[in-house]
């Protein structure tokens, strides 16, 4: 049986490490969820504008995205424009 000790600055570096994988960790999360919540959003407004122009997914996610670099915007703030209930134009 081994006596010996446990090097003391091992042990007090322990929870600096916890603590900051546990930040990292917590980022990861809050980007994900922001990612979820933008695809939902872009989901929405697809739908909406299959609905309104009796199109598919892929024409709505095009014209989405063709309005999205005509304004020099990012898809989700098109969408997000697009379920407010702005016009969106080519």
């Amino acid at each position: 049986m081994s006596t010996r000790r446990p090097d003391p600055n091992v042990l007090s570096s322990k929870p600096d490490q916890v603590r900051v994988r546990l930040s990292e960790q917590a980022r990861k999360i809050e980007h994900l969820e922001y990612v979820i919540a933008e695809r939902e959003m872009i989901g929405v407004a697809k739908g909406i504008l299959m609905e309104r122009y009796k199109i598919t997914a892929e024409q709505a996610h095009g014209f989405l995205a063709r309005a999205s670099a005509d304004a020099d915007a990012a898809l989700d703030q098109t969408a997000a424009q697009l379920i407010r209930g702005d016009e969106l134009t080519l």
